[in-house]
């Protein structure tokens, strides 16, 4: 069954029981009725006999509050989580400091998207105690699936602060649950806000995910919901029936951007979240909103949600309606003034996020980030605004780091941000051309083109609007655009460059009455032989063991190799708690047995080396890069490593001889490297969440590896006792392997010495080639290859003048549209351009096929003549599109 039907069918449950699900008896006990909403059918709970609705925007008609505060206090944002934390402080309550946007110790999401995400899976399972409890949190959050109403409803944000109320009732240590719950956030609401309780409405709900569900509580006042309190109550059970769960949670949660809006009923939330950035803003570009018009608008915007409505022409008519004021004239000054909260909007999520970790990227959240970017960007050109997108986040971390403290250092977010907007600019001058050609071709602009537009190119819909407008062609981009790029992306989570199978599934046999394999490698790093006795014989290969000095593959090191009993072990693997030996033969072992396990000591130190280099070098890259730098993905081997960090850029040759050094300057100051196991939330408040560099973690205990004073990571690997028995670490490439991170190859000890020596070898042998001493080998080798590249300038030229007499001659010869030519020259790069020069001038208007004895060329001036079409008659592979294309791989 959905999660959508499940909840469609608990709703109904729940309403039929509704004393047994809801706290009734705290609702009664405030003076609380339970009636039906005319509108939605919802049930809800009130003071007030006469209403007939539950709170909800659509069903009350919009906002009520702007310009009419319900509260007694006007306060402002911070204020709102300063009185948040005075009333539960009173009932117990502990403020805890927000976790990192970037969910690094989960491994199936990106960004915190809930306060709840900080505590799944281990705390919410009761695995792990909780830093606190019961615990307030201000959790920044990200959701990019309302990009599309920022700006527009007044309440919609990309990124926006989650206040957490959460409560974890583990078997014998019951805090509290429903009635409690509601009654704390009645008296935050009444006595710390001063809303009068008639103003505020209770509304039934279900929750379920994951396999378990509860009762939940929305409440809303004069149109503006404030929050939604999630009971996690049940777990759903294969055959169909439910049982309580053995950890009950509170999962209230609230988004703090509303308090200050409702009290101060100003016209958006933005008005009162980021006020001075919103001033700056204003003065920048010299022009403030109208007033007037906006204070009419945002009355009616609550019913604004672009996601939700099919029909957005319907409910510009109903608010042009509602104000007064014409369509079009709404649309268009509405437009602008969604435009600048956007901008301010967006701004400050990306200070969070990058701050955090995440970098701009095309693929997993960093795809997100980067659409907002380039999203803000092309706004700011298309109404031609006088300010700069680092202007903007500059005053965000004036103001909103006047409290996350945290956020006032910058790091490299700066030059990331310097980096993107290049991108960006540099993708629009690509992008112009194509768009010439779709509008000269199809006059109009798909929704299908300008999703391909933005994936292909990075051009977002304002943009491309913009560059169509300058042809004559009028763009209509979907109300709902972004999230359509949402969805179509949805099911995109990172990429990362870790092995994840390393052994076959042995998930068919039994292996529940045996006891897990004890790992010897962490409890007796130093020995290197071992007895076992033989727990099971599978497939008359695999052998698990009571007890193992064998590391098995793992958190991207290689598994070790050596014997036992003689017989060669070529494969080591964890199957569950389970370590699985695979051997080349299985001689006379047998189940029951003792047998001696011998490891390869020799591999075992390489390993130790590689790895404990790893951590050395990632933290090198992270003093010399940037705090943005995060460890994406590593394997270790016995012949080379490699390192992938995250990156906005490839790196200079300046920057790989910095770390390089940085790294070899902490093994010569032989570091001690320590071990420790520690409880999952004592490794967190001591060490902070750097320590998933590796990723995420399982287990209520950690392994802990400390670099004294250099570097402390989360990590199952073996490692050097002290940086100095790593001996030399040396780099031997870096490169760009996909957008937003860089990888690392390296060797480190005796492979390093060995490479060190071969790259010493071949300088001499090139030494001796050249005739050159050592001192004056580059500049020999410079000026080889700089005559080099003189013949060849002079080669291109002559070949260019040749196919461009025989393209000209072949042209002569014939009436037709289509030239085509055979060539000798094996030059796609000199075809290339002498024929599209050709194109434009001598043969304008017909079209041009070159073909050589390895590639094939076509440039067309003939809109009506599809060249990749003609190529692919007798290319294998061809690239381009109908206007311009090059075929490879010929058939004969």
């Amino acid at each position: 069954m959905s999660t959508k039907l499940l909840k469609k069918k608990l709703k109904e449950e729940f309403a039929k029981n509704y004393g047994r699900f809801y706290p009734v008896e705290t609702l009664k006990e405030l003076g609380f009725i339970r009636k039906t909403c005319r509108v939605c059918g919802n049930n809800y709970w009130t003071v007030n006999p006469n209403t007939e609705y539950c709170g909800d925007p659509a069903c009350v008609g919009g906002y009520s509050f702007i310009g009419s505060p319900p509260t007694k206090r006007r306060l402002s944002y911070k204020e709102c989580w300063d009185e948040f934390v005075r009333v539960f402080s009173k009932f117990g309550h502990t403020a805890i400091n927000r976790y990192p946007v970037v969910a690094r110790w989960r491994d199936d999401v990106y960004f915190v998207e809930a306060s709840i995400y900080d505590f799944q899976p281990h705390v919410v399972s009761g695995e792990v105690d909780p830093p606190a409890n019961p615990l307030v949190v201000p959790q920044f959050c990200l959701r990019f699936n309302d990009i599309d109403n920022v700006g527009l409803t007044g309440r919609h944000y990309t990124g926006f602060i989650m206040v957490g109320q959460h409560v974890f009732n583990k078997p014998g240590k019951f805090i509290y649950f429903k009635n409690e719950c509601i009654r704390y956030n009645y008296e935050r609401l009444t006595n710390g806000l001063g809303i009068p309780a008639e103003e505020i409405t209770f509304v039934e709900d279900v929750w379920a995910g994951g396999g378990n569900f509860g009762p939940s509580i929305e409440y809303f006042v004069k149109g503006l919901e404030l929050g939604n309190q999630v009971f996690m109550q049940f777990e759903q059970l294969p055959d169909g029936s439910s049982r309580e769960l053995r950890t009950t949670v509170i999962d209230h949660g609230t988004g703090l951007e509303r308090y200050p809006w409702l009290c101060n009923g100003s016209p958006t939330s933005y008005d009162v979240v980021f006020p001075k950035v919103l001033d700056k803003l204003h003065d920048a570009v010299g022009i403030k909103p109208d007033q007037e018009l906006l204070q009419k608008f945002s009355l009616f915007a609550g019913k604004f949600d672009v996601t939700e409505i099919e029909d957005t022409g319907l409910m510009w008519r109903s608010a042009a309606s509602f104000t007064g004021i014409d369509v079009d004239t709404l649309r268009k000054e509405v437009s602008f003034i969604r435009t600048l909260y956007s901008i301010a909007e967006h701004a400050r999520s990306l200070l969070v996020a990058i701050h955090d970790g995440a970098l701009p990227s095309n693929i997993g959240g960093g795809y997100n980030l980067r659409y907002i970017l380039r999203r803000a960007l092309s706004l700011i050109n298309e109404y031609k605004l006088n300010v700069e997108l680092e202007d903007v986040v500059q005053w965000h971390i004036d103001e909103f780091g006047s409290w996350f403290a945290e956020l006032k250092e910058l790091g490299s977010l700066f030059d990331i941000l310097k980096l993107e907007k290049q991108r960006y600019e540099q993708s629009l001058e690509k992008g112009k051309a194509l768009i010439e050609r779709i509008v000269r071709s199809k006059k109009t602009v798909s929704i299908t083109s300008l999703i391909a537009l933005y994936e292909s190119h990075g051009m977002t819909p304002q943009t491309v609007k913009e560059i169509a407008a300058s042809y004559g062609s009028n763009v209509t981009i979907p109300e709902d655009f972004s999230l359509v790029m949402q969805e179509k992306h949805s099911s995109k989570t990172q990429e990362t460059t870790r092995s994840q199978k390393v052994g076959p599934t042995l998930s068919t046999v039994d292996l529940s009455k045996m006891s897990e394999t004890r790992p010897l490698y962490y409890e007796q790093p130093e020995e290197k032989e071992f007895k076992a006795r033989v727990l099971k014989v599978l497939d008359k290969k695999y052998l698990i063991l009571d007890k193992t000095l064998f590391y098995p593959t793992s958190g991207g090191q290689e598994f070790d190799t050596g014997s036992i009993n003689g017989e060669k072990v070529v494969n080591v693997f964890k199957n569950g708690n389970f370590i699985v030996h695979e051997l080349s033969k299985l001689g006379s072992i047998q189940e029951g047995a003792m047998v001696n396990g011998k490891i390869d000591w020799e591999k075992r130190q390489i390993l130790k080396r590689h790895h404990t280099a790893t951590h050395v070098l990632n933290a090198s890259a992270r003093q010399i890069l940037g705090p943005h730098i995060w460890q994406a993905g590593a394997e270790k081997t016995a012949k080379k490593s490699r390192l992938d960090i995250t990156h906005f850029r490839a790196l200079t040759p300046d920057e790989e001889n910095s770390i390089e050094s940085l790294a070899n300057k902490a093994v010569m100051e032989n570091r001690p490297v320590t071990v420790s196991t520690m409880d999952r939330d004592q490794a967190e408040k001591k060490y902070g969440f750097r320590l998933y560099q590796g990723g995420a973690v399982p287990g209520n205990k950690i392994r802990v590896i400390e670099v004294k004073d250099f570097d402390v990571e989360a990590c199952g690997g073996t490692h050097c006792s002290s940086t100095g028995e790593i001996g030399l670490i040396k780099i031997l490439s870096t490169e760009r392997i996909q957008d937003g991170i860089v990888r690392l190859n390296f060797v480190a000890g005796e492979p390093a010495v060995n490479y060190v020596q071969k790259l010493n070898e071949a300088v001499k042998l090139m030494s001796s080639i050249t005739g050159s001493s050592l001192d004056t080998l580059v500049k020999t080798v410079e000026k080889t290859l700089e005559e080099k590249k003189e013949q060849n300038k002079t080669l291109s030229l002559a070949q260019g003048e040749i196919i461009t007499l025989q393209i000209l001659n072949a042209a002569s010869t014939t009436v037709e549209p289509v030239v085509r030519v055979e060539t000798s020259i094996n030059d796609l790069r000199v075809v290339a351009v002498a024929a599209s020069k050709i194109i434009k001038k001598e043969l304008k208007g017909r079209v041009l096929i070159v073909r050589g004895s390895t590639f094939a060329y076509g440039v067309s001036s003939n809109d009506r003549f599809d060249v990749k079409k003609e190529l692919s008659t007798f290319c294998k592979v061809v690239e381009g599109d109908r206007n311009e294309a090059k075929g490879y791989k010929l058939y004969q």
